[in-house]
């Protein structure tokens, strides 16, 4: 262990850490504050506006949940940490299914041919509890999600529990405000209802069970009755979004706000946690200080005087600290795109004299885009820890979870790349595994070619002149140099790209004002150009990530003008030729039934063979592609120096635990010792 590493350089550590880590590995006891504490130190670039699970949106408003809440079953680590399992957190025990005894109640509308996954009744834990020691029960749940899908409220999140695999029972109807008179779907119902003090069932739409069951439940949606009410009765969705209107019922608890500076977590003495048994070698950390720090440069210097806990490489910083025996690497889930605004009205609302937008929509502009980057050479440049992009789903992401097969690495997904980057593997000697692994991305002749039919195009059909400039406004969320050094670097190989065609400073990138959270709403609006941005989360189910694109309850990026619902797709399955639209493929992969020409499908989870779920998934990533509305650039992933004052349980990263983040992570030194540390050191640490 990297750990063990820096006690053989440094034998003067090692007492000190004796004496805490002997007591420390047991974690979940009562602490003493102050210097016997253990703090973790973060930082963060943007604020987040909203940590309500019902209206959340982006990976900034979700930075408080990680630390304040639970789901009703969570993935921890084996014993030999070999591996991770599923467990009951919030929930007592594991879902039991009352699928059989349910479908009496016609109610429900349960198949008479089901015997199981369509309904379940699960036991809470009973230890659950506020933070102000109000107890958490069914009551509590019924609730939460009859107010998350209460039509009046217009929740972002409650899609959630109607699309994607987890779809409770009249859900999308009540939400949506469906039906008439005596027909109008209610909330009673909704599949959700109370057993007893501890219990509610869950009656479905369509059947889940096992380890998709219980990786579903892994999200929460209970809020705190008192303080949610009273959010909606001062005329604003308030929940959430400060320190009076927010209550933990996770290990920590939010004790500080200042969205500007800080967030100080602390440990929630109300969790369970701390004294049930289960938690042993867990949540050694008392307290976390997170500061806003908008610099890569300022968070090197605070990590390197002790005041912060990790610090992500820059390019600059690898051929220093890459062999460090502190530095870290881990591949993330998140596939980042430059998402092209192709809304043609917002685009005009926004020209201005010499400065021409509507270009952007042409399908020619868009596909020189695509092949103007060289994806890797971009990576290595901008964000080392990150590698080159190529399709929708990322390459991590597993679409057999009994074998832990990736998507990336089938067939099916590498023929998809071929055929959109125009690779012929006959070239390869009908080698499908070396010309996928030949693609670059990067065709330069081609997009000066393509980006030259576009302006001929643009003059054409909008008069554009020889004189007028394409700006391509990047939606910021807050400014930063990193942003800078990625704007500068796209109009740097665009230029390369241009000039050659005699479009020499035709088109540039540029920077938006801070847009702060609102970023994404811009792009969604046509309000501003691109941004380089992604969904996270599918990592074992790529078969609901794909909905992400294709089922406009998810908000998609580009739904203003890449409407699914019209967008067909002819595919065959099984020897059958099926067209269905963009939005029914996705739908139908994640079970729900389509009919075409009479004939009814699925093709979700159990109701299809793999192969045929893996063609199918493969047939609509390549028609998305084909649209040009995200052209794939990263993949993400992070490259970091962890901080002598802590160690993680192991050095085998796990692809859904990493390597147990706060959760499981070891401290050398209390608080106390720690400054006395750094102090000894001269106040500045080595980490090479």
């Amino acid at each position: 262990m990297k750990g063990k590493k820096f006690f053989k350089k440094s034998g003067a550590i090692f007492a000190a850490i004796i004496v805490t880590a002997a007591a420390g590995l047991t974690a979940c006891r009562e602490q003493t504050e102050g210097e016997n504490g253990f703090t973790y130190r973060d930082s963060y670039l943007t604020a987040p506006s909203t940590w309500n699970p019902h209206t959340y949106r982006t990976n900034d408003d979700a930075y408080v949940n990680d630390y304040t809440t639970l789901g009703l079953y969570e993935f921890f680590f084996k014993e030999d940490f070999s591996g991770y399992e599923v467990r009951p957190e919030m929930a007592a025990s594991e879902p039991k299914d009352v699928t059989e005894r349910l479908k009496a109640d016609e109610k429900w509308g349960i198949p008479a041919e089901a015997t199981e996954g369509y309904a379940y009744e699960i036991e809470l834990n009973p230890l659950a509890k506020w933070e102000d020691g109000t107890p958490i029960n069914a009551d509590t749940y019924v609730y939460s999600m009859q107010k998350l899908l209460d039509p009046t409220l217009l929740n972002y999140r409650a899609s959630n529990y109607y699309t994607g695999k987890l779809v409770i029972k009249n859900a999308e109807a009540y939400n949506l405000g469906r039906g008439e008179g005596e027909d109008k779907v209610s909330v009673e119902d909704v599949g959700i209802f109370k057993n007893g003090e501890y219990s509610f069932t869950l009656v479905l739409e369509k059947a889940l069970k096992g380890f998709h069951l219980l990786y579903a439940l892994g999200d929460n949606w209970i809020v705190k009755e008192d303080l949610y009410e009273a959010s909606l009765k001062n005329g604003a969705a308030g929940y959430n979004t400060s320190l009076a209107t927010t209550s933990s019922y996770g290990p920590y608890k939010l004790t500080r706000y200042l969205p500007e500076q800080q967030m100080t977590f602390e440990k929630n003495d109300e969790w369970y946690g701390w004294t049930d048994g289960k938690h042993e070698g867990m949540y050694q950390t008392t307290r976390i200080v997170s500061k806003r720090v908008s610099e890569a440069s300022t968070r090197k210097q605070m990590f390197m005087k002790g005041e912060l806990e990790r610090y992500g490489l820059q390019a600059e910083d690898y051929a220093e600290y890459r062999s460090s025996d502190f530095a870290y690497s881990e591949p993330g889930q998140t596939v980042f795109f430059l998402i092209l605004c192709g809304d043609e009205n917002g685009l005009k609302l926004r020209e201005t004299t010499g400065v021409h937008k509507r270009i952007l929509a042409f399908e020619e502009f868009r596909k020189a885009m695509a092949v103007t980057y060289q994806k890797d050479l971009f990576a290595t440049t901008i964000s080392p820890a990150r590698s080159g992009a190529y399709g929708l789903i990322g390459k991590e992401d597993v679409w057999q979870v009994e074998t832990g097969e990736r998507y990336r690495d089938t067939a099916a997904a590498k023929k998809v790349l071929c055929d959109f980057y125009g690779v012929d593997t006959e070239a390869f000697g009908g080698d499908l595994d070396a010309a996928a692994a030949s693609i670059t991305g990067y065709d330069p002749k081609l997009a000066g070619e393509l980006f030259l039919a576009a302006f001929t195009k643009a003059k054409q059909e909008y008069g554009i002149k020889d004189t007028d400039v394409v700006e391509i406004e990047y939606a910021l969320s807050s400014a930063s140099s990193f942003i800078t050094k990625t704007i500068d670097y796209l109009n740097t190989e665009l230029e390369k790209v241009l000039a050659p065609v005699g479009l020499s400073g035709r088109v540039r990138f540029v920077e938006s004002v801070p847009y702060g959270n609102t970023w994404s709403d811009k792009i969604r609006g046509g309000e501003s150009d691109t941004v380089l941005a992604g969904w996270t989360g599918g990592l074992l189910d790529p078969f609901n990530t794909i909905e992400y694109y294709t089922n406009s309850v998810y908000q998609p990026y580009c739904d203003k003008w890449y409407d699914t619902s019209k967008e067909t797709l002819t595919l065959t399955v099984e020897g059958e030729s099926i067209t269905m639209t963009l939005r029914d493929w996705g739908s139908c992969l994640n079970g729900t039934q389509k009919t075409v020409n009479g004939k009814t499908y699925n093709f979700g989870h159990g109701l299809a063979s793999d192969a045929t779920r893996l063609s199918v998934l493969a047939g609509i990533e390549g028609k998305v592609l084909s649209s040009y509305s995200y052209i794939p650039m990263l993949q993400d992933g992070s490259f970091y120096l962890l901080s002598q004052k802590v160690e993680y349980p192991t050095e085998s990263y796990d692809p859904v635990l990493g390597y147990g983040g706060v959760k499981y992570l070891q401290y050398h030194f209390n608080d106390g010792e720690w400054e006395g540390y750094v102090k000894k050191q001269g106040g500045q640490l080595n980490y090479k």
